[in-house]
């Protein structure tokens, strides 16, 4: 029992700690919060903070894989044959009357 209320009291007090110094609010208090735990508990990680990629960065590399994979998609989608695609679209119709054939009351 003492070890599960050991970890509560952790787990609330890093709640709380986020709450109140302003983590959970606006992105301006975020970014200040974060600034904060730079300067006064981990000094030696900032610059480890700084050399990744910034948010405009990280921005464009994920719409970039996203639209790569959505080409990669497509592209093997329109790759099929016309007969076996067809025939995917027979096996799903089925499949849904069958399913609203089940779940008819």
């Amino acid at each position: 029992v003492d070890r599960n209320l050991l970890k509560l009291a952790v787990g609330g007090g890093a709640v709380y700690v986020t709450v109140e110094e302003g983590v959970w609010s606006s992105s301006n208090n975020s970014c200040k919060a974060l600034d904060r735990v730079r300067t006064r508990v981990l000094p030696a990680t900032s610059e480890y903070i700084d050399q990744g990629p910034s948010v405009s960065e990280f921005h464009n590399t994920i719409v970039s894989k996203w639209n790569y994979g959505v080409e990669q998609t497509f592209g093997y989608i329109s790759d099929l044959p016309p007969g076996l695609f067809s025939q995917a679209v027979e096996y799903c119709r089925y499949g849904l009357s069958e399913l609203g054939r089940i779940l008819k009351p």
